[in-house]
């Protein structure tokens, strides 16, 4: 069992970007926000780990405000959330020894989740609002990342 590893995995990640409005464009922000939660198993092979994590529950949140380039108000501002997220994560990695107990790892991850309900929510703008629901499509949000760990081994 000393090549096993049993363990519970949250991923956050939040991500804004945003563009200044000039005399002839309208300004963007955007924020996207998700929030993943799952148990992990994984497996050591020399220098090498293997990971799987089940995702119980995710959720991601996306907004926008776009804003008038001659007054400076607010055009657009809305906000889509999904939830009811489930899914999977597959990580590969080798773990570089450097000595004294510590080590680096460039690992390799692949995620999946579904999302099965979603709301939208228009603070300003022309778009219809509706509130959490099922979808009849899920929505699918999928990556392969790269990702680095420095370890402590004791």
């Amino acid at each position: 069992w000393d090549s096993v590893l049993f363990g519970l995995t949250y991923n956050y990640y939040n991500v804004s970007s945003s563009r200044p409005r000039t005399p002839d464009y309208e300004g963007l922000n955007e924020l996207t926000s998700k929030q993943e939660f799952g148990l992990t198993l994984g497996y050591f092979l020399n220098h090498w780990r293997f990971t799987i994590t089940d995702f119980l529950s995710a959720s991601k949140t996306f907004t926008q405000k776009y804003t008038d380039p001659t007054t400076g108000l607010p055009t657009t501002d809305e906000t889509h959330k999904n939830s009811g997220g489930s899914g999977y994560q597959i990580g590969i990695g080798y773990d570089f020894m450097l000595g004294g107990g510590f080590g680096v790892s460039p690992t390799l991850l692949y995620r999946n989740v579904t999302y099965t309900r979603q709301s939208y929510e228009v603070r300003t703008g022309s778009g219809t609002p509706y509130a959490m629901g099922p979808l009849q499509t899920n929505a699918i949000d999928s990556d392969l990342n790269p990702m680095i760990t420095v370890n402590y081994w004791f």
